[in-house]
């Protein structure tokens, strides 16, 4: 809802007042004079964290269940994406969202037994009984910070989260210094995860364009920061991708399955030749790739 207004504030965008701008600017003034229906927060009622992400932001309702059976809202919040964070694959973002929300909520739930709901099921396992070593670095950051709370997650329609899909659409328009202070701890820490990748800068720098002109590669690099279609299961050079995709993660512009890199289709004879210098053996190169590089049927070539 804010996006058109947010827009041009941008220094690299020209001043244009179109029917976008009044739409948005009317719609705020008709939210900011309405009266919001919330009700007290109680410690004894069962508590619910709705938690949804949208291209341009991330959105939060806490809900109690009322005497009645009811759902009634104690309180919203939302923000807008940074640069960075626009650019996340949907689960990471859907993800970002839920945790950003019991950070933010955190008076709310610490302490507490509640429900996290998201409509987005494949975070489901990844922010509940997934074990963290096989997580991709990003979900994992976000799985530890959210060990300090007891919820459960559970999946919910789409249809039926409607107030968090709806702000997050409609996001406050800057990330409080909370906020920030997160997302400066998750970008250490996968700074850190490249700094530590077995390979040197200009080695890494040769993967990323390898990366970005493969045809498979390409399209998986825009899976993971548009979402990844259905289709790509029937698509036999896609389809191992598309099952280990909730590894799959852009770092820094790098393609990684988990904390390993990516190897492009035209770097993977060199790269085999590497892991057999030596001549240690293939069980071995095996678990010398397990640690550093992947790409499908990696254990098979090695063999």
């Amino acid at each position: 809802m804010t996006q058109p207004l947010r827009e041009l504030q941008r220094k690299d965008t020209s001043w244009l007042w179109g029917d976008a701008q009044q739409t948005s600017f009317t719609n705020i003034k008709k939210l900011l004079i309405s009266t919001p229906v919330l009700a007290h927060y109680d410690p004894k009622k069962e508590t619910v964290i709705a938690a949804d992400a949208s291209n341009t932001g991330i959105g939060a309702v806490l809900l109690q269940i009322q005497e009645d059976k009811t759902r009634r809202p104690v309180c919203y919040i939302s923000r807008s994406l940074t640069d960075t964070e626009t650019r996340y694959a949907v689960i990471e973002k859907e993800a970002l969202a839920a945790t950003w929300a019991c950070d933010r909520l955190n008076e709310y739930v610490l302490g507490l037994d509640f429900t996290i709901e998201t409509d987005h099921k494949p975070l489901v396992p990844l922010l509940s009984t997934t074990e963290i070593a096989k997580m991709p670095p990003r979900i994992q950051r976000f799985r530890l910070r959210l060990m300090r709370f007891n919820p459960k997650v559970i999946h919910v329609a789409g249809k039926e989260q409607t107030t968090a899909d709806a702000l997050s659409r409609a996001p406050s328009s800057e990330p409080q210094t909370t906020d920030l202070k997160f997302i400066n701890e998750v970008t250490a820490y996968i700074r850190h995860t490249i700094e530590i990748l077995p390979a040197s800068a200009q080695k890494l720098d040769e993967i990323r364009q390898a990366q970005e002109t493969d045809t498979e590669l390409s399209e998986i690099r825009k899976h993971c920061l548009n979402g990844w279609p259905g289709y790509m299961q029937q698509n036999p050079l896609l389809q191992q991708y598309f099952k280990n995709r909730q590894h799959l993660t852009i770092v820094d512009d790098l393609l990684l399955y988990d904390d390993r890199i990516v190897i492009p289709l035209q770097l993977r004879l060199d790269t085999l030749d590497r892991l057999h210098e030596g001549h240690q053996g293939i069980t071995k190169c095996q678990a010398l790739a397990r640690t550093s590089v992947w790409w499908p049927n990696i254990t098979g070539q090695i063999e």
